[in-house]
């Protein structure tokens, strides 16, 4: 499976209820959601399945990442111009720290390490369906014979 990104923009909110507002981020959200302001941290926050990552931003903005869903979720763009109106959310509690995404955390550590080395050696306890599944859901394009295990895995492409 592999992820291609066109150019052509998309709206992440054009399918939302009207019911649904928008405001931007302030300055201690951003910084409660792993975000500063431009020129801040050196590092983003991400909430994965209930476990914290810190990963430097340089990581997700360059190489293979700079167009998977990662490098977006903490560009200025995304976070900067758009967020949900939750009023239920206390964006201080530590609940919220962290940009929230709901998949496998463990199988998250070995995202980012393909997106460090360019390629990646799974433990048999990391399932492949479920590490390339992670990786298309990312955005980021697996090339052949960069994914390697202690079980021996076909061909990608």
């Amino acid at each position: 499976m592999s992820h291609r990104m066109s150019n052509k923009k998309i709206s992440p909110w054009q399918d939302l209820p009207n019911d649904v507002t928008f405001r931007s981020l302030s300055s201690q959200e951003k910084e409660n959601v792993g975000l500063s302001p431009s020129g801040g941290s050196k590092t983003a926050v991400f909430n994965v399945g209930g476990k914290y990552y810190e990963v430097s931003r340089s990581l997700l903005e360059q190489g293979i990442a700079k167009n998977s869903m990662l490098s977006r979720l903490i560009s200025e763009t995304w976070c900067g111009e758009y967020n949900i109106n939750n009023k239920n959310s206390n964006n201080n509690s530590e609940s919220s720290r962290g940009i929230y995404i709901d998949r496998d955390p463990d199988r998250f550590a070995f995202v980012l390490d393909y997106l460090r080395y360019g390629e990646v050696l799974l433990p048999d306890v990391i399932s492949f369906q479920g590490f390339m599944m992670d990786m298309d859901f990312y955005g980021v394009e697996v090339l052949a014979g960069t994914v390697r295990g202690e079980i021996e895995y076909p061909a990608l492409r």
